[in-house]
């Protein structure tokens, strides 16, 4: 079960649920370049200096225990993360073991704002920053169209 279902308080409805878009596996993508980068050294200095079976087997041990470490760590995020909006509030966790919540109560929004690179204008996705009085924002980071989930809270909740 998920947090935001276990932490609804009595007749607290779910109104909107948004996951990250898929461009957030490309944050993995200088963790893949390094491993291949070392890969290509550590080849070029085995093929300069020794060639046994030994040198091919820590190679691609070297290549296959961080690559496989990093691809699990962004899959817990991608799994852990949650963006929702209920008829209450709206809230964002985040973490598997530990967890990072932020919550704004929907009568205390003042604002919403959308945060969109020019990569995010053309593949449509940004971030969403929910801006209240007093305390600390909360942002849903990543997210499919911005703009569309921006008007849709709106509706709901202003």
């Amino acid at each position: 079960m998920s947090y935001i279902k276990k932490t609804l308080s009595e007749d607290e409805k779910i109104i909107l649920i948004k996951k990250c878009h898929w461009i957030f596996w490309f944050s993995l993508m200088p963790i893949l370049l390094f491993i291949t980068n070392v890969s290509s050294s550590l080849y070029l200095l085995r093929s300069l200096f020794i060639d046994t079976e030994r040198y091919k087997i820590i190679i691609s041990m070297c290549l296959l225990v961080p690559s496989a470490i990093g691809l699990l760590c962004y899959l817990i995020k991608y799994k852990t993360t949650e963006n929702a909006v209920t008829d209450r509030r709206v809230i964002f966790k985040t973490g598997f073991i530990r967890t990072d919540t932020d919550e704004l109560r929907n009568e205390r929004i003042e604002n919403i704002q959308i945060r969109q690179s020019i990569l995010g204008r053309i593949i449509k996705y940004g971030d969403l920053e929910f801006r209240g009085t007093g305390g600390s924002p909360v942002v849903f980071k990543l997210i499919p169209d911005p703009i569309g989930t921006k008007k849709e809270i709106e509706n709901i909740i202003f």
